[in-house]
C-alpha cells in the first residue's frame, strides 16, 4: 500500500469519516475488519475513520458496534477444561 493508494481512498470519502461523514484533519486509517479479528492490512480493508469513531469501534466488526455489541473475547483453553 502506497502513500497514493492511501490519498485515493481518502479522496473518495472526501476527507471525512467514513462512518459518521465527519470532516477531520487528523483522520485514522482504520481497519473495517479488525486485525486481531481476522482482517488484512491492505487498502481494501482501510478506510478514514475519525478519532471518535476509530476509538468506539475499537476491535469490533462495523455490525457489532453499530448493533452495541462486545467484540468476543477469545480465551486460550485451561489445561482442567481439556483434560490436559
Amino acid at each position: 500500500m502506497t502513500e497514493r493508494d492511501l490519498a485515493r481512498l481518502w479522496g473518495r470519502y472526501a476527507d471525512a469519516c467514513a462512518y459518521c461523514g465527519e470532516s477531520s484533519a487528523s483522520l485514522h486509517q482504520e481497519h473495517v475488519l479488525p486485525i486481531s479479528r481476522g482482517g488484512a492490512d491492505g487498502i481494501g480493508n482501510l478506510v478514514p475513520a475519525c478519532p471518535e469513531c476509530n476509538l468506539a469501534k475499537g476491535d469490533r466488526t462495523v455490525m457489532e458496534w453499530r448493533l452495541g455489541k462486545k467484540a468476543p473475547r477469545y480465551r486460550k483453553p485451561s489445561a482442567a477444561r481439556t483434560g490436559l
